[in-house]
């Protein structure tokens, strides 16, 4: 009797931190899944404002040590909003995740630079550069612009969404 009454109060004992160590792992599951939604765009997989607005301040104090502008590049897509009316949200999303990738593609071919694609509301992507020479932010700048003369490819049809890119040096005066 003595033995299975420690066993019992044991196996009580043990299912008990059994149970706490896997309530904290999924606090730290439910945890991550929550930085996620909070810090990350759904339909893209980007990082949003909230990163965004943290690492500008971080790029322009970058700046200001190396004595050499940091860039700031806005896309916004013009005839997004069309494609969600006629097309609807999933269309749209679908648009987005396409320019998304593309951007990020032509971010990858920046010689030495490094450089952030966020999505920091419906239609607008923005690109921090850290600080260097303006001449590769102005080529990327061009390239994007081009790239948007030509519709944007989605399950087999073309969908007009111009880019409208504009891009400001910042972090030195």
């Amino acid at each position: 009797p003595d033995t299975a009454q420690f066993l019992k109060v044991s196996a009580t004992l043990l299912s008990n931190v059994v149970m706490n160590v896997q309530s904290a792992q999924y606090a730290a599951g439910y945890e991550t899944t929550i930085r996620s939604l909070a810090f990350r765009d759904y339909a893209t997989g980007l990082p949003n404002q909230y990163p965004y607005e943290s690492d500008l301040s971080d790029a322009v104090i970058e700046a200001q040590t190396a004595g050499v502008p940091a860039h700031a590049v806005s896309i916004c897509l013009d005839g997004l909003d069309a494609i969600r009316n006629v097309h609807g949200m999933i269309k749209a999303g679908l648009v987005v995740k396409a320019v998304a990738d593309e951007v990020g593609k032509m971010l990858e071919e920046m010689p030495e630079k490094h450089a952030v694609l966020y999505r920091v509301a419906g239609s607008v992507f923005t690109v921090i550069v850290q600080p260097g020479a303006a001449e590769e932010v102005q080529v990327f700048a061009r390239k994007v612009a081009e790239k948007g003369l030509a519709p944007w490819k989605v399950d087999g049809a073309d969908y007009a969404c111009r880019p409208k890119v504009a891009g400001v040096p910042c972090g030195v005066n």
